[in-house]
């Protein structure tokens, strides 16, 4: 690959493995209240939707129905936990930093789109050592949109100085694929991620188990 390419991550299920401190917090506002603990499968296909989302469902299941003013003060609760843990209890996929070096190493211009807040978001790329590799990040508070909606792929984009035509997007989730296909932007799923489904089932153009796969997938898409 000689010409640059634009290349767009989600962060949760995809750059990082984040579950452990997701469940971690949740499982800790859930002690406080007590309520049980709940698993990993209970609200997995909720991690790619955000913090709100994952709260929400665990809540609903936990048989708790707090009001408007409740819930956000639990959001808040939510929030300074998993803020104050997330970098301990999160870890980059097995060959990802390899990857990124090479990627940046050929010119290609790197970008982050998540349902996460930005500030979180860019705190734990920080925390993770890998800021340098990426030129913006977008969180569904950045322009008040989150995915599957095309617009924060195309904001992501425009902040990178791409465009649809020379840059993929790299996902774990329905959520992804969607937001990618709007956005008329190739799409690779990885395997490793948090999706509802089998990552072979969820459209993608191409399908990656490990990083180390991820350029040979690029030079096939572009």
């Amino acid at each position: 690959m000689t010409d640059q390419i634009s290349l767009i991550f989600d962060l949760d299920g995809t750059l990082f493995d984040t579950a452990p401190g997701l469940m971690h917090t949740m499982n800790e506002l859930l002690a406080r209240r007590e309520c049980p603990a709940l698993e990993l499968d209970d609200i997995k296909d909720q991690l790619s939707f955000g913090a709100r989302a994952i709260m929400k469902t665990a809540l609903g299941q936990s048989g708790i129905r707090p009001g408007e003013d409740e819930l956000e003060a639990m959001f808040d609760e939510f929030i300074s936990h998993y803020t104050a843990i997330m970098a301990r209890m999160s870890r980059p996929y097995p060959g990802l930093t390899g990857a990124l070096k090479r990627l940046s190493q050929s010119g290609h211009v790197m970008g982050v789109c998540t349902n996460r807040f930005e500030t979180s978001a860019s705190a734990l790329i920080s925390a993770l050592g890998l800021a340098r590799f990426f030129k913006t990040v977008i969180g569904q508070d950045s322009i008040g949109i989150a995915k599957p909606d095309p617009a924060p792929v195309l904001e992501t984009l425009t902040r990178m100085g791409g465009t649809p035509s020379r840059a993929v997007f790299i996902g774990d989730s329905e959520v992804d694929v969607a937001a990618a296909r709007a956005a008329r932007v190739p799409v690779i799923a990885v395997s490793f991620g948090y999706a509802g489904a089998p990552a072979r089932k969820l459209g993608a153009d191409l399908v990656i188990d490990h990083f180390d796969e991820l350029e040979e997938a690029l030079g096939q898409l572009i």
